[in-house]
């Protein structure tokens, strides 16, 4: 094992979605034989983990020293326990699990090997972005060296994204047990300052003292960003500070185009153009608006940027030259000729931006105060200004540093109609990022409490893991017939009926579908359990009802009713279509009262994970009945859906009394906007709709959906229906 090596990470759960995951992906691209050992605290490992012989995962929260550590030293968070402005150099907190990940691995690699070889560690917010050989990466790590680390000498400490510890040699094993002790002993908090980095430090020059042979990976690194000045640059990316690239996109972006398309700007104008994606996705929304000419105007350093400026202006995207994105416009001006212009500034807007009165303003250049706040007093006379990167704390109580925050300086200034709108993204190393929105008197301002569409909801399950398997057991015992693997697709239509306000409005329109002359190819009216009573109230017999509900029979659901009324009104030709996760006193009562009924498996990673489901077919699709039953008919082979009730809102808005109800501290009810509409609408509802959106924007599904109704839905689906590229029908082909 001499030559082994391990490497050790630790994460918060909270952070899987901005960092870790795709930390972890990336390790995909180190030596097969070196294995990754991740740390998780603070809530349970996310169920899309990657798998691999080579990635363990480690509760961290089973260290009872950390524990004790931590309800030791609760107030020492960096706030005084909430009496001062956030300090992270004096946070005794956030920086400890790293500690005690990495020490504990090493302990457990001494114990189980005289040699055990190498121990890397590797902070979560970094990304392997290449191959990385195992000659090379032995290069880092040579046979004489007792510990590795990344030097600097713009401060007296070095940065702690990657250590690595030669376990084979008891001296460095004792820096490790140093480290540990000091914060089990409550030591850590007689430094100067309270973060590893600082603590390692001392450690690291008492020990070179005594003997400890050192390499340093960026002897020459001037600046604070040692692991990018290092040789590990060539293999992997170090995303510090407010760096925002993530795995999936930012969704504040799409708020930017859904103000856009609100305000109907004619004239923009974006400090900031970089790649002109957004850029371009601004123009086509207000294009959409206008039949006369719209003018864009960019500016940005392009080219003309450099590492001295990306420093000063807290830059981490990648440069890019104006040469290449002019052709970008020039495609949109020739698809919009004689309605769209547009002009790109080179250079620092502290010296080429002029003085503009234009409808829309987008501030998204340098990030500097001194940037920023030149920007906005240049674009002050705009109707409407916003700002991009406006932090505030996350769930765990990080920000990022004050140096960072230029839009909050400038913006917290400012006077007149103002709002920071709600936003999901996670910034690499703590915090969350908005837009902010300035509008001058005489513009139409958004609602405050408005949220622009899409917006993500991290839905949870409603009963225990534990319950569901259990439920499953049950139900494989109870159901005789369950869904196989393959069917043929047909040319039916599925009427899909979910339990909206807007179904009662459709009743007619349902009818009119069956008529037996228009029902060639045949409907098949498919329900959820809501709208089943309301259905048979008009008439109309489902062919299926899907139940996906894990929840007791004679509980309430999320509709105020008990569940148990929604099928007193019975009829025996309706199919139920029943969930192996459906709570058994459902199936029970069903079978008591005669239904025909066809089990299936619906997919969730806990699930997926059951060794009862091996060879069995599950169905994906989304996390409520509703959307889960397109998944599941298109499995039985249906390719033409029509949406009924599928409205993610409320029939009216809540009371004044109502709005102010909160769940878990946040509001109970959102007033959500959809292009010009405004609903009202609950965080179980918006799962709704962001599992329709998500299914509508993939073009690699076989099915054709129509949506009717006046809610929520409908109306997103008329938003992608302009976006979508209008297939043609291989006739029009034939008739050329």
């Amino acid at each position: 094992m001499k030559n082994s090596i391990k490497v050790v990470t630790s994460f918060h759960v909270d952070a899987w979605g901005a960092y870790a995951k795709r930390f972890i992906e990336s390790f995909k691209h180190w030596p097969k034989k070196v294995k990754l050992y991740a740390y998780y605290h603070d809530g349970e490992l996310p169920e899309d983990a990657p798998r691999a012989k080579n990635i363990f995962y480690r509760n961290l929260m089973h260290d009872k020293e950390m524990l004790e550590y931590r309800d030791a030293h609760t107030a020492h968070d960096g706030t005084a326990n909430g009496s001062q402005a956030y300090n992270w150099r004096m946070d005794a907190i956030k920086w400890c699990h790293k500690v005690y990940a990495m020490t504990a691995l090493a302990s457990e690699m001494r114990m189980d090997e005289d040699q055990p070889g190498w121990l890397i560690w590797l902070d979560a917010d970094t990304c392997t972005t290449k191959s990385f050989p195992a000659k090379e990466l032995k290069k880092l790590l040579p046979e004489e060296v007792e510990l590795v680390h990344l030097g600097r000498k713009a401060t007296d400490y070095s940065e702690t994204s990657f250590l690595a510890f030669n376990l084979n040699s008891i001296r460095t094993h004792s820096v490790l047990l140093d480290l540990r002790g000091i914060y089990n002993s409550g030591e850590v908090i007689t430094f100067r300052e309270w973060h590893d980095g600082f603590i390692f430090e001392r450690l690291l020059n008492l020990h070179k003292a005594h003997g400890l042979r050192t390499l340093d990976l960026s002897p020459d690194c001037e600046d604070l960003q040692a692991f990018n000045n290092s040789a590990l640059s060539k293999y992997m990316r170090h995303f510090k500070g407010p760096a925002k690239e993530r795995i999936q996109p930012a969704m504040r972006y799409n708020q930017l185009i859904e103000l856009v398309s609100f305000y109907k700007p004619k004239s923009l104008l974006e400090t900031g153009t970089w790649n002109g994606k957004h850029s371009l996705d601004m123009c086509r929304a207000a294009l959409v608006s206008h039949e006369s000419p719209v003018h864009y105007t960019g500016y940005d350093l392009f080219e003309d940027g450099s590492e001295e400026l990306d420093k000063e202006e807290l830059n981490s995207k990648s440069r890019v030259k104006m040469s290449d994105i002019s052709p970008l416009f020039d495609t949109l001006a020739d698809q919009f000729e004689g309605r769209f212009t547009y002009r790109l500034v080179k250079g620092n807007t502290r010296k080429t931006l002029k003085y503009h009165k234009v409808d829309f303003a987008f501030i998204d250049g340098g990030h500097s105060i001194e940037t920023t706040r030149n920007d906005y007093e240049h674009l002050e006379g705009s109707k409407v200004i916003v700002f991009d990167d406006y932090f505030k704390k996350d769930k765990a109580g990080y920000e990022p540093k004050e140096e960072h925050q230029g839009t909050n300086k400038v913006f917290d200034t400012l006077k007149g109609d103002k709002w920071v709108l709600p936003s999901q993204d996670m910034v690499l190393g703590g915090g969350i990022t908005h837009l902010a929105i300035l509008v001058r008197e005489g513009g139409e301002p958004p609602n405050k409490n408005r949220i622009a569409v899409p917006i993500v909801v991290n839905p949870i399950d409603c009963v225990d893991k534990e319950e569901i398997y259990t439920n499953i057991d049950e139900n494989l015992k109870l159901i005789d017939t369950w869904l196989g693997k393959k069917y043929h697709w047909h040319r039916e239509t599925a009427l899909v009926c979910s339990g909206g306000p807007s179904l009662s409005e459709s009743i007619q329109a349902i009818k009119k579908e069956m008529v037996p002359a228009l029902s060639v190819p045949p409907r098949r009216i498919i329900c959820v359990k809501h709208s089943y009573p309301v259905l048979l109230r008009e008439g109309i017999v489902p062919w299926g009802c899907i139940i996906l509900d894990p929840r007791p029979l004679d509980g309430t659901s999320t509709h105020g009713v008990v569940r148990k009324k929604l099928f007193e009104n019975f009829n025996d030709r309706t199919i139920f279509f029943v969930a192996s996760m459906t709570e058994p006193s459902v199936t029970k009562f069903l079978l008591e009262k005669g239904a025909r009924i066809i089990g299936w498996h619906a997919f969730s990673q806990a699930v997926a994970k059951q060794k009862v489901m091996e060879n069995k077919m599950l169905v994906t699709g989304g996390t409520c009945a509703a959307m889960r039953s397109v998944g599941l008919f298109h499995t039985l082979g249906f390719r033409d859906f029509k949406l009924y009730g599928f409205d993610s809102c409320l029939a009216q808005a809540p009371s004044e009394k109502e709005q102010k109800l909160q769940i878990e501290g946040r509001a109970k009810f959102l007033e959500v906007n959809v292009g010009s509409k405004t609903f009202w609408t609950t965080g179980e509802l918006l799962a709704q709709a962001q599992d329709f959106e998500k299914l509508v924007q993939r073009f690699d599904v076989d099915l054709d959906i129509d949506v009717l109704g006046s809610g929520m839905i409908p109306e997103l689906w008329k938003l992608q229906q302009s976006k979508r590229e209008k297939l043609q029908s291989y006739t029009e082909l034939l008739d050329v």
